[in-house]
């Protein structure tokens, strides 16, 4: 047996200082200085972003096996989504508003911006081409997805999704990463999810007013 043994604390320390790697970040967006990085920062956000969708989904094949108490694996599957989402919205901050992003960062909190600070500066900048309709619906989704988040996470107090909520999230979702990350592999699979719903849904239904995001799914 040794003496020596690991200390804890000091580790966590050492998770939470951001520092350094924060400088070379701040370097490669302010200075152009791409140092170690062998993919800009905010491409590799998108890919965790991708990832949680992936997982969000592979989790409800695995509804049998959750692990989760009583939270529902739809309640699993909307958080992931949500924290999805955030990242996403982070990643094209980062990359297209570097000083807005670093703003409403703490390095020292190790806190990246929030969805409702996403929310809030991807609004201003849906495409020109929307209508007041689109950018209703971009926005009412995105506040629907941090509501099913703060649910899912906490009390799961309430039960009842309609199943037009999911339709609705995937198009959003497919809409935000078909026009900020166009080569994203993940636009395809939420496209096939939209029309999977969409089969379930009967035409006879009240649905919600029409808008055109451009990722519609086959009716």
């Amino acid at each position: 047996m040794t003496d020596e043994y690991l200390d804890l604390g000091q580790q966590i320390d050492e998770i939470e200082n951001f520092h350094e790697e924060w400088v070379k970040v701040e370097e490669y967006y302010d200075q152009g200085n791409h140092g170690e990085f062998d993919e800009p920062p905010h491409e590799r956000l998108c890919r965790r972003a991708e990832a949680l969708i992936e997982a969000s989904f592979e989790h409800l094949e695995l509804r049998d096996r959750s692990t989760m108490g009583d939270a529902s694996p739809n309640e699993v599957h909307l958080l992931l989504l949500a924290i999805a989402a955030e990242v996403a919205l982070n990643a094209v901050m980062m990359r297209e508003d570097w000083n807005y992003f670093a703003e409403r960062a703490s390095v020292e909190e190790g806190r990246t911006p929030s969805l409702d600070e996403g929310i809030s500066w991807v609004m201003p900048q849906l495409p020109e081409s929307f209508g007041n309709e689109e950018r209703a619906r971009v926005g009412q989704i995105l506040r629907l997805l941090r509501v099913h988040r703060n649910n899912s996470a906490h009390l799961g107090y309430q039960r009842f999704t309609n199943w037009r909520h999911y339709h609705e999230i995937y198009r959003v979702l497919a809409f935000l990463f078909d026009h900020y990350f166009e080569d994203s592999e993940i636009t395809g699979e939420l496209a096939q999810r939209m029309a999977d719903h969409r089969e379930h849904i009967s035409p006879d239904a009240l649905d919600y007013p029409p808008v055109d995001l451009g990722v519609d799914s086959p009716r």
